[in-house]
């Protein structure tokens, strides 16, 4: 049985079968350490869990290893171990490299002969391998988020979003229909006022409802620029008396020719009267996106009466174009004086240029409440300083 040292490593197994002298003797390495180093090869296949080390070997001497093969079978020559340091080489190691001090005794009389008559041992080290898996999971989670209804709506049980106030289908609730005697639902009530036009309205905040309003301008921001005379801005004013600012808005009530030294910036006169909205009807300025980018329309609709007359009606839209810039519209549904005491047109400053359609003249059809394709509409072209009408 062979010594052992170390962490279970076997010195050479030398087999009683074949004779041996060994004999120690000196070499004739000058080196002063008689070092030097020998290949000892690896006989048998490794498992996952065992693997060869190099070893560290401090040799008490220097023996002539003469090998002599018994009854006649060839000698295979003679070995010599010249090493105080014997550097194992077998297959890659995986494991960290382990070194060991031992003291090698021969005290056996046999050598192995294996494999074309190579001396060949084996160096076992055996170690535990612990294998660590890693997992990636990758958690994909859908969110459905349905957004929320524009202000003064409610959602129906079908999902979509009505407005109780103006709905002649859902007219103060949900699925209440106003009779075919009736032209709209006016503050949540059905009514023979006019009908807003546009769908998906959303009124300008605190304007109508319980407030009536009397020359009042709100600035707004825009979802796209929108642009009068070259100029651009996502941000207007929208002012009760008939007009639409791309800036700042007199609220001036008194309407004159144009170019009027009250509005300071690019101005869409719709229908520049001394106009009012009632409260407790669904008088107001509504505005609304209609389309898809780049050809989006924005339109704002006035549904308004006149100063000491909640029933003289003014009902138009003021339409402008992500695609068309410096063109705005003006399309009337019901106008009760034709347009008597208002000014209709466009101007780039106090100062002018400007278009003019008509200052206190009857030029527009009157209309009716139950209108409900223009009967007039206006546009303006700032670059070329015209404009066409249709209807």
């Amino acid at each position: 049985m062979a010594e052992t040292v170390g962490n279970y490593v076997p010195l050479l197994e030398l087999s009683d079968v074949y004779q041996a002298n060994l004999t120690p003797s000196n070499t004739s390495n000058t080196n002063p350490s008689n070092s030097s180093s020998v290949l000892v090869n690896q006989n048998q296949n490794l498992s996952s869990s065992t693997t060869a080390q190099s070893i560290n070997l401090d040799l008490e001497s220097i023996p002539t290893v003469a090998a002599e093969q018994s009854g006649g079978l060839p000698t295979y020559g003679i070995i010599i171990i010249i090493a105080t340091v014997v550097i194992v080489a077998t297959a890659a190691i995986s494991a960290p490299v382990i070194y060991f001090s031992l003291k090698v005794h021969f005290s056996c009389n046999a050598i192995p002969i294996i494999g074309g008559g190579e001396i060949t041992t084996t160096i076992l080290t055996t170690t535990d391998t612990t294998s660590t898996s890693t997992t990636d999971t990758t958690s994909t989670t859908e969110t459905t988020t349905t957004p929320p209804c524009p202000t003064g709506y409610v959602r129906t049980p079908s999902g979509s979003c009505v407005n109780l106030l103006i709905d002649f289908n859902n007219c103060g609730s949900i699925g209440y229909v106003c009779a075919s005697t009736y032209t709209s639902c006016s503050n949540g009530a059905c009514s023979g006022a006019p009908a807003v036009q546009l769908t998906g309205a959303v009124a300008v905040p605190g304007w109508g409802g319980a407030y009536s309003v009397d020359d009042a301008s709100l600035p707004l921001s825009l979802p796209f620029s929108i642009s009068l005379y070259g100029y651009s801005t996502s941000t207007a004013s929208v002012q009760s008396n008939g007009c639409v600012c791309l800036g700042s808005c007199s609220n001036s009530w008194s309407n004159s020719a144009l170019p009027s030294g009250s509005f300071s910036d690019p101005t869409a006169f719709g229908l520049w009267d001394d106009l009012y909205i009632y409260a407790g009807t669904s008088q107001t300025v509504y505005y609304a996106t209609t389309g898809t980018s780049p050809n989006r329309t924005l339109v704002f609709e006035f549904y308004t009466a006149h100063y000491s007359s909640s029933t003289r009606y003014f009902h138009f839209q003021i339409i402008f174009y992500e695609a068309s810039l410096d063109i705005v519209s003006y399309s009337y549904f019901q106008v009760s004086d034709g347009g008597a005491s208002a000014t209709i047109g466009v101007q780039s400053s106090a100062s002018g240029p400007s278009i003019t359609y008509s200052v206190d003249s009857v030029t527009l059809p009157y209309g009716a409440s139950t209108t409900s394709i223009p009967t007039l509409t206006l546009t303006f072209d700032t670059n070329a300083g015209t404009y066409t009408s249709s209807g």
